[in-house]
């Protein structure tokens, strides 16, 4: 029960990291707009200059995809909702270590610095652009934005060596500029009491529930500010101090995180005031694809928490299929280990590739494996209790909770009755 509870207050902590209230905000940050989307790869290559083959100066970083043991075993246990010790699943859906230690060993062979640590559900290889390009059969260029932005990126899918075939199923990591985004909206949202008042929650903390014994766990790609920061919000709401319940993890293989930019700090914020005394545990990487992948797999590894709350996604068209197979297996992975995940659903309403491109969902939230979080505009009524809430969006700006069909995957079992909504068949 407690930890239902907890799964739930991950829930609602992350909704209202894209909650709006309708208290109108501060006039020198009212202004301040949500970003609009990226272009997606294709646009960006159109628009650059093509200065041709990268050289061994660009360094790629890749994650190949590991097949797991006993696909159509692990297929059932997912769709019967029974959850297992990690033991149980190396034991019976790990990569085979002897096929992962031949492939670490081409791998090298080949040029690049590989390596792998069981249970792990990838190998991350790092190397030049040109070595990597002549192992997996595809052209990787070096392209310059009209800005000055420099980025690398393959064209073409990648074609695994026979070699690989055994045990790798997907790579990730062949262009640094599809990455990950943070989602946070402008500020006027509610503060720590308003949130208890708004949602009945002091309720729960009278009866002993504050989220004690419990760790949630979170993927970030933006770097924190320094603790006095977080401390001085823990302060001016009576809540204890970040020290006290933080971990920040940190990895060279993980690459390095964007400069502070206030999404880590306002998940940390949120979730903090709803569950002060639950364990919070930051997973720093870089926003490409390959770095965030490493992150994610080492967290379901470290196993140290059983929510993850995430605030990120890409435009699900434009994210490529390495990158969301790789990190559909961990996710996978994660399920059966009894890790509840939940996923911001993105600020853009139905335009998470760009008003200029069809109406598409934000991945990772596509994934039916995970549960899709959207933010709402909340009303207070005049005593400051709970009036009325709608879904989160403003034409004027387009800006919105994000959603709709994926592209990729099918309806699963437990949106059954949507099937003949607008979603034709796929999961929503």
């Amino acid at each position: 029960m407690k930890f239902r509870l907890v799964a739930m207050l991950g829930l609602l902590a992350l909704a209202l990291s894209a909650c709006q209230s309708s208290q109108p905000a501060p006039p020198q940050q009212a202004g301040r707009e949500i970003p609009k989307p990226a272009p997606t790869l294709a646009q960006a290559i159109n628009k650059a200059t093509d200065l041709g083959p990268a050289g061994p100066s660009t360094i790629v970083h890749l994650s190949f995809g590991l097949k797991v043991r006993n696909p159509d075993l692990l297929g059932s246990l997912l769709a019967s909702g029974q959850t297992i010790s990690p033991a149980a699943y190396a034991a019976d859906f790990a990569p085979d270590p002897a096929l992962v230690g031949r492939a670490v060993t081409t791998l090298n062979a080949a040029g690049l610095s590989a390596g792998w640590r069981a249970p792990s559900s990838l190998i991350a290889a790092d190397g030049p652009a040109p070595v990597a390009a002549s192992l997996l059969n595809v052209e990787i260029n070096s392209y310059r934005l009209p800005d000055g932005t420099l980025f690398y990126a393959a064209r073409d899918q990648p074609r695994l060596p026979a070699v690989l075939t055994h045990v790798i199923s997907n790579v990730s990591g062949l262009d640094d500029y599809r990455r990950a985004h943070g989602y946070a909206v402008r500020p006027g949202g509610l503060i720590p009491t308003d949130v208890l008042s708004f949602y009945n929650i002091q309720a729960l903390r009278d009866a002993g529930l504050d989220g004690a014994g419990q760790t949630i766990m979170l993927p970030e790609i933006d770097d924190l500010p320094n603790m006095s920061d977080l401390d001085k919000f823990a302060s001016k709401f009576g809540l204890p101090p970040f020290a006290s319940v933080l971990t920040v993890k940190r990895d060279p293989s993980w690459g390095t995180p964007e400069k502070p930019q206030g999404e880590t700090a306002l998940d940390l914020e949120i979730i903090h005031s709803v569950a002060p005394m639950a364990k919070l545990v930051v997973y720093l990487s870089a926003p490409d694809f390959g770095h965030g992948e490493r992150a994610f797999d080492q967290m379901v590894t470290d196993h140290l928490g059983s929510v993850i709350s995430e605030s990120l996604g890409s435009c699900e068209p434009d994210t490529p299929s390495g990158a969301r197979n790789v990190y559909a297996s961990i996710q996978d992975r994660a399920v059966v280990l009894g890790i509840s995940h939940f996923v911001a659903s993105g600020d853009n309403g139905a335009y998470t590739c760009g008003l200029d491109q069809e109406a598409a969902g934000s991945f990772p939230s596509t994934l039916p494996t995970v549960t899709a979080v959207g933010g709402t505009s909340v009303f207070e009524s005049a005593s400051g209790v709970y009036y009325k809430e709608y879904a989160w969006g403003s034409p004027l700006d387009q800006s919105g909770s994000g959603g709709g069909a994926s592209q990729f995957y099918a309806i699963p079992s437990y949106q059954k009755n949507e099937a003949k909504s607008a979603g034709k068949g796929q999961r929503q």
